[in-house]
């Protein structure tokens, strides 16, 4: 498996999405009582530490083949969507730091938007192939 192939896969391993998703609410919460250094530690290195630990030792081919695998290959292999979602991170942490509620929930449905985003392209196309096929 190439390089690229484990940086895509790692990111569905369980273990990854635990850290980062309690990572995130974390840093959030910290930068919500200003703290500052320590939400910028919580919310990059044990991610980082995580990722290089599965890239380097952890066998992703059963995460290749998976359906996941499969769906993030296809609608989630492009360094955009991976900006978007740190891009929602960042929205979130600034919702923290300002203690506003309506701007963490604008970060979270970025997060979901782009983890989603092939569920809602695979219907709208299933919708236009159905409505094609009726004329």
């Amino acid at each position: 498996m190439t390089f690229e192939e484990k940086r895509l896969y790692h990111q569905i391993h369980p273990i990854k999405l635990f850290v980062d998703l309690s990572t995130a609410l974390g840093s959030t919460f910290l930068l919500w009582q200003r703290s500052v250094i320590a939400a910028i530690l919580l919310g990059f290195i044990p991610s980082m530490m995580v990722s290089f630990a599965l890239i380097k030792y952890v066998d992703l081919d059963f995460y290749k083949s998976s359906m996941m695998g499969r769906y993030i290959n296809r609608y989630l292999n492009s360094r955009s969507v991976d900006g978007l979602r740190f891009t929602g991170f960042f929205v979130m942490l600034i919702g923290g730091w300002y203690h506003d509620l309506r701007v963490l929930a604008i970060g979270s449905c970025i997060i979901v938007a782009c983890w989603s985003y092939g569920l809602v392209i695979q219907r709208l196309r299933n919708a236009f192939n159905r409505r094609q096929k009726e004329r």
